[in-house]
């Protein structure tokens, strides 16, 4: 027998319980949802929609260009972490006019064909601590980062783009919602609200304010619910497939040293965090509940 390491159990002692979990039972807490309600927004989705008899908005739909290409190679941060793939924007950024060519090439096949490369499925997760002392035995104490592939996340920000364009000009997010939107920022609701809550004190007026945390926005996201909520607002056509070929598949593999490089799970429900569409497609799934509230 060979000699044990006696540091093994002291480093056992400090593991987390969350990282000792089977990856499997990560991504497996009990329902938020009402399942049967859950199969009946399936169902209607799965059925013929009045939006089918509209014909899609051409501005949504429409194929994205090289110059488009170019210009969201360049917003991304030089070194921010890589996914599966192991290309960073720094790498990305620093290719030459023939390299563009060929990654403009291989989005506008994707775009016609709506259909992702298995590739573009994977993911890599880091558990974040969220901190403000929440329990660290419970997962929704952390946050899981997902690191997607350069190229993903470049495709991402061309539907983006024409989604945000839409969504702006069709006032289809409130005009209470105020992060991630171009030209606004969580400062504006900010001083909006300190300025009404000032305004109504001088006249002798109470202000009672509500501070909603969802726990876990992203991961609650029911997406066949989501794909109904686009087309009860004509987000249709291309745009629709390409959104919904999105998030069919992702699969994830947990950054810890204990847990098997080749072991990975598929997350069947929410939008992944760290994937450039989820703040824009939430802010849509919500955007009723903001007119109901």
């Amino acid at each position: 027998m060979g000699l044990r390491n006696p540091r093994n159990k002291e480093r056992k002692s400090w593991l987390h319980p969350f990282f000792l979990l089977s990856p499997l039972l990560l991504f497996l807490p009990l329902s938020p949802w009402d399942e049967s309600e859950a199969d009946r927004v399936t169902q209607t989705l799965n059925s013929p929609h009045p939006s089918d008899s509209h014909i899609p908005d051409p501005e949504l739909n429409k194929s994205p260009t090289i110059e488009e290409v170019k210009e969201i190679t360049k917003r991304p941060p030089l070194d921010e972490a890589a996914g599966p793939d192991g290309i960073t924007n720094r790498i990305l950024q620093a290719s030459r006019e023939q390299a563009i060519d060929m990654i403009y090439l291989y989005m506008l096949i994707i775009w016609e064909v709506e259909t992702y490369p298995g590739a573009w499925a994977s993911a890599l997760m880091q558990p974040i601590y969220k901190g403000g002392g929440k329990d660290r035995h419970s997962l929704v104490s952390y946050r899981g980062i997902c690191l997607l592939n350069t190229l993903t996340k470049l495709f991402e920000g061309l539907i983006e783009a024409c989604l945000s364009k839409f969504t702006e000009l069709n006032n289809t997010i409130t005009p209470s919602q105020q992060g991630s939107r171009i030209t606004r920022q969580i400062h504006d609701a900010i001083y909006a609200l300190i300025a009404t809550i000032q305004e109504r004190s001088q006249y002798g007026f109470a202000s009672y304010c509500c501070f909603i945390d969802f726990a876990t926005a992203y991961p609650s996201v029911h997406r066949e619910r989501l794909g109904l909520t686009l087309k009860n607002y004509k987000i249709t056509g291309k745009i629709w497939h390409l959104l919904k070929e999105n998030s069919h598949i992702v699969r994830v593999r947990v950054l810890h040293a204990l847990i098997d490089q080749k072991h990975g799970v598929v997350i069947l429900r929410g939008l992944p965090e760290g994937s450039r569409l989820s703040p824009t497609l939430f802010g849509i799934y919500v955007a009723k509940l903001i007119l109901e509230l």
